[in-house]
């Protein structure tokens, strides 16, 4: 049996379970509680950070999202997320690789460095997806959280332009390699790992709808993240990623 811990609103783990999901297998569901969470993933897989994919029928334990790609596309090879071919799942591991440590480190610590500004705020967005007793921890964990998240992740006013700029580098290459290949699909000329991927870590940030983001209102979002968002959804990838969840995720 398979059991994913995860966080409901990381983009990482948005990208195993949509993984998960699209090749239809069946796994239990453990929601974690942020910045809680490790003392769960730390036991289970000594890693700080999440997806972590358990098989209990290997004993496999696996703690990198694109491990964990690897993994599934290997246990159930239809449908596909990795090409046959060498050449495309070359490039296919490319365009992920630069998704994952060029967008989503990158993006997700610009979009923090707006949200611990309110702490309630963001206690908001981390309640999604968590029951009662979970929403009382994060509340009461939160005074401790918060500025150990600002002091690891170096999240100010001050550094947000950099990290937003860094993931716009990213996005232009992306988006680049999209209109090269037809604007249809990231590499090649059906869905891979590298679409999969885009769409998952992009997905917070167009607030693509059927996503754990999609409850976000306007009024609720800082207006640095909300200008960014419009610029995002204005650009043919952001339009992608919304198509993207439209058709092989909703």
């Amino acid at each position: 049996m398979l059991t994913l811990y995860h966080l409901t609103i990381s983009h990482f783990s948005e990208k195993a379970r949509w993984a998960l999901d699209y090749k239809n297998l069946e796994y239990r569901s453990r929601v974690l509680t942020p910045g809680l969470h490790i003392l769960t993933t730390r036991r289970v897989a000594g890693s700080s950070t999440v997806p972590v994919l358990v098989d209990d029928d290997t004993d496999t334990v696996l703690s990198e999202s694109t491990d964990i790609l690897h993994y599934l596309d290997r246990i159930r090879p239809d449908p596909p997320l990795f090409p046959v071919d060498a050449e495309l799942a070359t490039a296919v591991v490319e365009v992920e690789d630069l998704i994952d440590v060029g967008w989503g480190a990158d993006a997700s610590s610009f979009a923090y460095c707006h949200l611990v500004q309110s702490p309630r705020d963001l206690r908001r967005r981390w309640s999604v997806g968590l029951n009662v007793l979970q929403r009382g921890l994060l509340f009461a964990s939160m005074p401790l959280i918060t500025p150990a998240l600002r002091r690891r992740r170096r999240l100010s006013p001050e550094a947000a332009p950099e990290y937003r700029a860094a993931a716009m580098r990213t996005f232009d290459d992306v988006e680049g390699r999209l209109v090269a290949n037809g604007g249809e699909y990231l590499v090649g000329d059906g869905f891979t790992a590298a679409d999969l991927t885009g769409a998952a870590l992009l997905g917070p940030f167009v607030r693509a709808p059927g996503s754990p983001w999609a409850q976000d209102e306007a009024g609720q979002s800082p207006p640095e993240l909300l200008a960014f968002r419009e610029e995002l959804k204005a650009r043919p990838l952001g339009q992608w990623v919304l198509s993207m969840w439209e058709r092989y995720r909703r």
